[in-house]
């Protein structure tokens, strides 16, 4: 087994990252998490996490809207009242995206599930474990591929609605 203790710091490390995301899951459903930074005058990324998903907000502002000048971080919490707490995706599996027109500019906004996060950064955790062939058959090729064509269209499928 080579570089056997790399593996293990890496299983290790995304291992608490997807620890960390079942907690701030378990949270988001009686507290809402807000995290924000202003790169410049203009622009702002607003992260969210509420009702188990996480939305990031990426608002372009125009240049004559009142905003503070410079790089400012702000991070926060505040407990989600009952009228917000209910609110639901609005898909099946809780992704979308939104665009959104403000009178001082424009927000795209994205969101994805909780659960998906967890999902991936428990696959990432749990790679370095898999024994990968160095050759790959064409019927391999062919299943990986439709896989590929199918989590596609449902991406397609489901933002669309």
């Amino acid at each position: 087994m080579k570089h056997r203790k790399l593996r293990i710091a890496w299983s290790v490390t995304w291992g608490i990252v997807a620890v960390l995301f079942v907690v701030l899951w378990g949270r988001s459903y009686w507290r809402m998490d807000i995290f924000s930074f202003h790169p410049r005058m203009t622009a702002s990324v607003i992260c969210r996490s509420r009702s188990g998903s996480l939305t990031a907000a990426f608002l372009n502002l125009n240049s004559n809207s009142q905003t503070t000048a410079g790089t400012t971080w702000y991070f926060g919490s505040k407990p989600l009242s009952v009228e917000s707490a209910n609110v639901t995706p609005s898909n099946l599996l809780g992704f979308g995206t939104t665009r959104r027109v403000l009178t001082n500019g424009i927000a795209n906004l994205f969101r994805i599930p909780e659960w998906f996060c967890f999902v991936a950064v428990a696959s990432i955790a749990a790679m370095p474990w898999f024994r990968w062939s160095n050759r790959f058959s064409l019927l391999t090729l062919l299943i990986a591929t439709t896989l590929f064509a199918i989590v596609l269209g449902l991406i397609v499928w489901l933002t669309s609605k």
